[in-house]
C-alpha cells in the first residue's frame, strides 16, 4: 500500500513538473508575442532622422514610413522616393536587425529627404525602443537613430 502511494506522488509530481515547464514555455511565447505586437503590424511614420525632424517635400507623394509583417518577418515601406522591402529579426533585449532590403529605382527630382540616409540608418539599427505610439531605433553603442510615430487609419 505505501508502495503504491509512493508511486502515485511521485508519478503526480512528475505530471505536475512537466505542465509547469511547458506552462512557462507558453508564458515565455505569449510575452514575446505581446513584445512583437507593440511594434509589428503597424504603420510607423519617420519624425527624425539623425536627429533632425523630418519634413515632407511639395512632390513627395507620401510621408516615409514602414510596416512590420509577423508573416514571414517582413518590412515594406517608402523611403522618401521608393518603395521598399526585406526582412527583418526581433530577439531578446530589444533588438532589431533588418536585411535584403530591396528598393524599387524611381528618379525623384529635388528630393527633399535623403532616401539613402533612411537605408543606412535601417542596416546600422540594433535595437529599438517603444513607448507607447512612439518607436526609437538605435545603434549598438545606444545611440538614437530614428524616431517613429505609429499612424493609425
Amino acid at each position: 500500500m505505501k508502495l503504491t502511494l509512493i508511486a502515485v506522488s511521485i508519478f503526480t509530481l512528475s505530471l505536475l513538473s512537466c505542465g509547469s515547464g511547458s506552462t512557462e514555455r507558453a508564458a515565455q511565447q505569449t510575452e514575446k508575442t505581446m513584445e512583437q505586437n507593440t511594434i509589428t503590424e503597424k504603420y510607423w511614420k519617420l519624425k527624425t532622422l539623425n536627429g533632425k525632424d523630418v519634413v515632407m517635400g511639395e512632390n513627395q507623394l507620401k510621408e516615409v514610413n514602414f510596416t512590420l509583417k509577423n508573416a514571414e518577418n517582413r518590412i515594406s515601406g517608402f523611403g522618401g522616393c521608393n518603395e521598399f522591402s526585406g526582412k527583418y529579426t526581433l530577439a531578446d533585449g530589444n533588438s532589431i536587425s533588418f536585411s535584403e532590403i530591396i528598393s524599387t529605382k524611381m528618379y525623384c527630382e529635388n528630393p527633399m529627404f535623403n532616401e539613402s540616409d533612411f537605408f543606412k540608418m535601417l542596416g546600422q539599427a540594433k535595437t529599438y525602443e517603444a513607448d507607447k505610439d512612439m518607436l526609437t531605433l538605435q545603434d549598438a553603442s545606444g545611440k538614437k537613430l530614428a524616431t517613429f510615430e505609429a499612424i493609425y487609419f
